[in-house]
């Protein structure tokens, strides 16, 4: 592709945006799309990988989900996803037994190159009968049984130089804490920086909350260090919402700027109707 493109795969619940020096893409699931796959043995952490997952690169961050990447993030805060707190097992899982969502509202639309967005009901996975006990030397069996009643609303709105991300309806019951996972990436010799209603890392990636919320933080240490940034949205949520802007190559400076007069405008974010303008493109 040219430097400037946005695309749609409709087959599989996917949407790619890219420009000179960065790119986005969001993967989502429904009735007719798994949520992931998990078969001989394979992908046995990817859960959430089609629960909204966002990825964000950078021509100057060119080996962030390279050298094993996937092996060594935390599995439960991938970003885009909107998840609970509960375990989750490692399991591997045959075709024939795919999870498939309850929902079928999912797509998305590209303008003319211009910008791309997508929308999903999100239907967390859940089986609460006929489920397989969890064994982790069953190969290639059905999921293993999982109670989750969460739901929410997810969109996605991306543009030349930002993308907007919003979320409401985030309703569940189980007793469990809820997140929505911002960024979870490799740290390196990187910093953070962090002021209200604003984070960057590195010097080359901002996110902005023009609504707020409780934007969480951490650098979980392991055989890499990672950054991981999300939003809580408490302990049995009823109708919770978030909104956030990612803002690639941009430095902290231009970031705190950037919340003090978005270009990206937030006109609506509501079971009804999720809506954004950007008033540089009209």
């Amino acid at each position: 592709y040219d430097d400037k493109c946005d695309r749609v795969f409709s087959g599989i619940d996917r949407i790619v945006h890219k420009r000179s020096g960065w790119a986005f893409a969001a993967a989502m699931n429904s009735e007719r799309i798994a949520g992931y796959e998990c078969i001989n043995g394979l992908d046995r952490y990817g859960w959430y990988h089609g629960d909204g997952m966002t990825q964000i690169m950078l021509s100057d961050d060119t080996e962030q989900f390279l050298n094993g990447y996937w092996d060594k993030v935390n599995p439960y805060r991938i970003p885009g996803v909107t998840a609970d707190t509960q375990k989750r097992f490692p399991e591997s899982v045959a075709l024939e037994f795919d999870y498939l969502s309850d929902e079928d509202f999912v797509g998305g639309v590209c303008i003319r190159d211009e910008a791309v967005c997508a929308a999903m009901t999100l239907r967390s996975f859940h089986i609460d009968e006929n489920g397989e006990k969890f064994d982790g030397d069953k190969i290639n069996t059905k999921p293993c049984a999982h109670k989750c009643s969460l739901k929410a609303k997810k969109a996605w709105f991306v543009f030349d130089n930002e993308a907007v991300a919003l979320g409401c309806g985030i309703s569940a019951n189980d007793g469990f804490e809820v997140e929505t996972a911002i960024d979870n990436r490799r740290l390196y010799d990187r910093q953070a920086y962090s002021g209200d209603g604003w984070v960057n890392y590195g010097n080359m990636l901002g996110y902005v909350f023009p609504n707020g919320g409780k934007i969480c933080t951490r650098v979980r240490k392991a055989e890499e260090d990672f950054f991981e940034l999300w939003l809580s949205h408490g302990k049995n949520p009823s109708m919770a919402d978030y909104a956030y802007i990612i803002l690639p190559n941009q430095t902290a400076c231009r970031t705190r700027e950037y919340l003090k007069n978005p270009d990206a405008e937030i006109l609506s974010n509501n079971t009804s109707v999720q809506c954004v303008y950007h008033k540089g493109l009209k």
